[in-house]
């Protein structure tokens, strides 16, 4: 090459050296790191990924036993007794889009709900035939709790009331607030009830809890089932009593707290409520006086604007962000979060913990996938 061509080409090879370096300089949009060798590999392992049959929106975890809601696929039913190798043993085909789901095997039955309405099945039939539909769509949460609470067959007029084994099932429903029913086995037996000569499963609404024109956007328990933690995304957390002494009043409220973003999922652990807050990041906030909760924290990063569902396992939190990946953190101290890691991921929905340190991951587009904690 001589010296006249050299200096023809070089304009277009200081060009193409400046987009080089500035492609390889940029890491992720949602990233904390800027990408080459500063990113961290060794806080978290990939050990198992399971491709789905429908898109995989919700989980929900009894023993070994993993209930994914895969919308057009119905429900799969997993064996999870090694996290590393799921194997579906079962489907349940729901006729509609399954976004939700939750099992009570103490009562035999599974609630998922569908794209416009809620449905609960025999857990060890899943026959549609025997489903029972209640309540309406456009849910985010579903926690069901096997208790004992009297209950009376809706199949004749004059069945008295009896003590029995019930699903008390809370339903957030962004235009209905926190919904509580009971589900449980009724009967068409006017003499022997709930023993079921043709079983039915029935259900009555106890309570509707609603914070006055706000959509109710998540809810966790705290340290009992009749009591609850609600975000109500731009109004932060409220925290309410559900117990069966103010049903007649649709629940009490107790108390309210602001959150920097808008309040979506939640979870509890020892005396901390960690919010999922949208483009505010993680909030927690500190209930050990449920009257006067406090917030103690707030992290955010970069990138991270859409946080809305967040898991616990002693130390270890995940914050989901609904389209980039899940942030790992270490709240051994809950007022200080400490980041530790990341993993990009296209449109995750759920993540459960499965053993210590390891955890399922839930995507719309990517399946399961399988992931070791190390720290």
């Amino acid at each position: 090459m001589n010296g006249t061509t050299l200096i023809r080409l070089l304009p277009s090879l200081l060009l193409s050296l400046m987009l080089m370096a500035f492609i390889s300089g940029c890491g992720s949009p949602s990233s904390p790191y800027g990408g080459g060798d500063t990113s961290p590999s060794s806080n978290y392992d990939v050990i198992g990924q399971y491709s789905t049959r429908g898109w995989a929106m919700d989980m929900d975890l009894e023993g070994d036993i993993l209930y994914v809601a895969e919308r057009s696929g119905g429900v799969g039913i997993y064996d999870a007794s090694d996290p590393t190798d799921l194997v579906l043993t079962r489907v349940l085909r729901t006729g509609d889009r399954a976004q939700m789901v939750n099992a009570i095997p103490e009562v035999n039955a599974i609630v998922v709900a569908l794209s416009d309405i809620n449905t609960v099945y025999f857990l060890d039939s899943l026959e549609n035939d025997l489903s029972t539909a209640f309540g309406s769509g456009g849910v985010t949460e579903i926690l069901s709790f096997a208790v004992q609470d009297s209950a009376k067959s809706r199949n004749f007029t004059d069945a008295p009331w009896a003590l029995v084994d019930v699903a008390r099932t809370l339903v957030c429903d962004g235009s209905d607030g926190i919904q509580v029913f009971n589900v449980y086995l009724d009967s068409t037996d006017k003499i022997v009830f709930p023993v079921d000569t043709l079983r039915v499963l029935s259900w009555d609404e106890r309570m509707t809890l609603n914070w006055p024109g706000v959509a109710e956007a998540g809810v966790a328990v705290m340290e009992d089932i009749y009591t609850v933690a609600v975000g109500l995304k731009d109004y932060g957390v409220a925290f309410a009593d559900i117990s069966a002494a103010v049903e007649e009043e649709d629940g009490v409220w107790l108390s309210d707290i602001d959150t920097p973003g808008e309040a979506q999922g939640l979870v509890y652990g020892d005396g901390y409520v960690y919010v999922a807050d949208g483009i505010g990041g993680l909030s927690v906030i500190d209930a050990t006086n449920i009257t006067t909760p406090e917030l103690v924290a707030t992290w955010k990063i970069d990138g991270l604007d859409h946080a809305f569902r967040v898991e616990i396992n002693e130390h270890r939190l995940a914050v989901i962000d609904e389209f980039d990946g899940v942030y790992f953190l270490d709240v051994t101290d809950p007022a200080e979060p400490v980041l530790m890691d990341w993993i990009e991921m296209r449109n995750p929905t759920d993540l459960i913990f499965v053993d210590e340190g390891v955890a399922i991951i839930s995507s719309e587009l990517d399946g399961l996938t399988t992931v070791r904690l190390l720290y």
